[in-house]
């Protein structure tokens, strides 16, 4: 099977049939060398710990227990944890493949977009985004990664803010602010989600959670703080996202000032749009 020369925990899982938790076990107990580390969210692997992990299930088939592979392998695993410059010079190649795959991707559609397109973006040759990605779904997913994980520590709005509803405040500037690059691939996810392909599917689920989560977990805090009445967080966090996605859509027509509309917005999301009846 083709795979990369680097890749991320979840296609070396895939790759040697190891379930990730599994993968980070034998990190802990020093059967693996240390991964690529480009930042302090982001770990990459290399053959050297496709290989290792091969070997392991070999000697495991043959009967023997973790103690005694670890003691045949320490001396491989032995001091190799530092690869500094060569995950500096990785992560900056695999960055600028991911860049230019994600700008033809909002620019065109995933269906649109071939190979070629992206190395001839990327001003490389195929055989060194082979290096990199299996191919177009996977380079896909990094894509879909970049933009929404850890989307908390992109946003300085939220640093030392402790108030559950000055959070959701700034949570709303952020994504008004800065929204445009993922809401194209939101959809994206979603077009390709309808594909027949379960991975497809199961990407578009881990975006939403992506998305929501941080907000559900702020809309929680405001319910047990008495700062929100409706006790439904998940179904409150949907309507926020869904208030946030169609303003942008709002404003891409009416070109109304981003922070004025959120202003409204919040207004209508928490104060209503008509006096109760009596």
């Amino acid at each position: 099977m083709q795979h990369p020369q680097h890749m991320k925990i979840s296609e070396l899982s895939l790759h040697t049939d190891t379930p990730a938790p599994t993968i980070r076990y034998y990190l802990r107990e020093g059967l693996l060398p240390e991964p690529l580390r480009t930042s302090r969210n982001m770990a990459y692997y290399t053959t050297e710990h496709l290989i290792q992990l091969l070997k392991i299930q070999e000697m495991k088939k043959g009967g023997m227990s973790l103690k005694q592979i670890k003691v045949i392998l320490k001396k491989d695993t032995k001091g190799a944890t530092s690869h500094a410059e060569e995950a500096v010079v990785y992560s900056s190649m695999r960055g600028k493949i991911v860049q230019s795959a994600t700008a033809l991707f909002r620019a065109k559609g995933y269906d649109a977009v071939s190979i070629a397109d992206i190395v001839e973006q990327a001003g490389i040759g195929k055989g060194t985004l082979y290096q990199y990605f299996t191919n177009k779904e996977d380079l896909f997913f990094e894509c879909s990664d970049r933009i929404f994980e850890n989307i908390d520590s992109e946003m300085e709005l939220l640093d030392k803010v402790t108030d559950s509803m000055q959070r959701l405040w700034n949570r709303a500037l952020f994504f008004a602010r800065s929204y445009r690059h993922m809401i194209n691939m939101l959809n994206l996810a979603r077009g390709a989600s309808v594909k027949d392909n379960p991975r497809f599917r199961d990407k578009l689920d881990q975006v939403m959670q992506n998305l929501m989560g941080p907000i559900k977990v702020d809309v929680e805090k405001a319910i047990t703080d008495g700062k929100i009445s409706l006790k439904d967080s998940m179904l409150i966090s949907y309507l926020l996202m869904g208030g946030v996605e169609y303003s942008f859509y709002y404003n891409e027509r009416y070109q109304e000032n981003t922070d004025d509309l959120v202003i409204k917005a919040w207004d209508i999301l928490f104060k209503g749009i008509a006096s109760s009846p009596r």
